[in-house]
């Protein structure tokens, strides 16, 4: 297993879902230059705050100054929780889902995230919960700090400057500027055309317009098995797919899960909105989980799934694959499996592992749509 290592020790760390055929550590030059800085300047870590640590990097280099990381993802913290096993033992840091306020702390330490929306969020989420002055410092590498970063932290903190470049990783720091209004969580966006209305939080994919994928999808939305009753919308995000067949099939039993709280946060509060549309009874749950673990297997009858191929800035299927795997498993045997996908990811070979039938349903020159099924 790959080896972390830094003045605050050496620890072994591997990716969730876990793929010994990639070559992707669960760390990057970012992590390394900022353990670094931390040791070789002496600044004060006692108890920091840390924001998007993908696989516990950070919080177990720095389990002993007592952490309190904060992630969108569950993936994350299973993540952090399966390393912590594998070094030597050490108590569990503290956690917060994104949702959260914030506490005080004498550092604020972020790791840049994909989207800018969401950095422009939890910038604006730091200002309202910290005081002025607290000391931040964003790692991230070079090609992902795009000129919008660096103009959101000019806008929300004070005296910004940067690192030199190192292994092609920067440092940004700057100082908390405090009293602002609490960031603005929902983005309403009516669907006219499909008698809907979506909520977007700032780390849903694609928030404030439908992604294209998901306008495939329901341009070509299949007719459910009449003896559909339980489904899942799997990589909810907003919850467009999942209420969308509920729209086409009152009474149907829906749960929406993702591994983001944002996602379901969003989910609920587009279920909510869009309800009152519907005619007749329906029973719809919510989680936020990593793909299908714990769900029973042989016991739904239909997945929608429009799945990721990356993890924060990293792409690949590896997600994707723990989504087909997990979806057979919990599948009745007349279940089916409908997934959305670029067609450059071959999706129809991962399904034939899992599935003795795929069948192309639609496609155009960008997407595919496939539906998998025993």
């Amino acid at each position: 297993m790959p080896i972390l290592q830094s003045a605050f020790g050496a620890y072994p760390l591997r990716r969730i879902p876990h793929d010994p055929t990639h070559t992707l550590r669960a760390w990057d030059a970012a992590d390394e230059y900022l353990l670094a800085h931390l040791d070789e300047t002496r600044v004060e870590i006692e108890s920091p705050l840390i924001l998007n640590d993908t696989f516990g990097a950070l919080g177990i280099s720095l389990h002993r100054f007592d952490p309190l990381l904060v992630s969108d993802s569950i993936v994350s913290q299973l993540a952090l929780q399966a390393n912590l096993g594998e070094g030597p033992t050490m108590a569990q840091p503290r956690m917060l889902d994104s949702l959260s306020p914030l506490p005080k702390a004498s550092l604020v330490i972020i790791k840049q995230p994909k989207s800018a929306a969401y950095f422009d969020y939890q910038l604006q989420a730091i200002n309202h919960y910290l005081p002025a002055g607290t000391p931040i410092i964003v790692a991230g590498m070079v090609k992902y700090l795009s000129r919008s970063f660096f103009s959101l932290m000019e806008r929300h903190l004070d005296r910004v400057h940067t690192s030199l470049a190192r292994k092609k990783a920067r440092l940004i720091f700057g100082t908390v500027k405090g009293d602002s209004p609490k960031p603005e969580l929902i983005h309403r966006l009516d669907l006219p055309e499909y008698s809907l209305t979506l909520c977007n939080t700032p780390n849903v994919f694609a928030s404030g317009k439908i992604d294209i994928g998901s306008r495939f999808f329901l341009q070509h939305f299949p007719s459910l098995n009449k003896n559909t009753s339980q489904l899942i919308d799997l990589g909810c995000g907003n919850g467009i797919l999942g209420l969308y067949a509920l729209q086409q099939n009152p009474g149907l039993q829906v749960t929406f899960v993702d591994e983001s709280w944002h996602a379901i946060h969003a989910a609920r509060c587009s279920t909510a909105a869009s309800l009152d549309n519907m005619a007749g009874s329906s029973q719809v749950d919510f989680r936020v989980n990593y793909c299908l673990q714990g769900f029973a297997s042989s016991s739904v009858d239909t997945v929608l799934c429009n799945p990721p191929f990356h993890q924060q800035q990293s792409t690949g299927i590896q997600i994707a694959r723990q989504m087909f795997a997990d979806s057979a498993r919990v599948l009745r045997g007349s279940g089916a499996l409908y997934v959305i996908g670029n067609r450059h990811l071959n999706y129809h070979l991962e399904l034939k592992k899992y599935f003795r039938r795929v069948q192309l349903l639609a496609s155009d020159r960008k997407f595919v749509m496939l539906v998998a099924s025993a």
